[in-house]
């Protein structure tokens, strides 16, 4: 699929996005941290151990707001903990940024 001149590829769980980043070798991450199988945490830190995609760029996308929650974002390997509702202009910003 095709979002604003980018491949997109959507993945409802941790266990899809961990079978399928091998294959679609993203460069972005866009990361829910509130997954229904596995915590957006612990994914950054398995998408970041895997050799084909440790320089993606994850940003969690999330309504965890804590001090504590973003410095486990930190932590885990995601560069942006960005809140929801995410404003476009601010993500399309970050996609810019990371397409170099």
């Amino acid at each position: 699929a095709q979002t604003a001149g980018h491949s997109v590829k959507l993945c409802r769980t941790g266990f899809q996005a961990l079978q399928a980043a091998p294959a679609f070798r993203p460069h972005v991450v866009l990361l829910d941290l509130g997954l229904p199988d596995i915590d957006g945490w612990d994914l950054a830190r398995q998408l970041k151990a895997d050799p084909v995609v440790p320089e993606a760029l994850i940003i969690a996308v999330s309504a965890y707001q804590t001090t504590a929650d973003k410095r486990r974002s930190e932590e885990a390997g995601i560069a942006y903990h960005l809140g929801k509702p995410v404003h476009q202009a601010e993500l399309l910003g970050l996609l810019a940024q990371a397409a170099g």
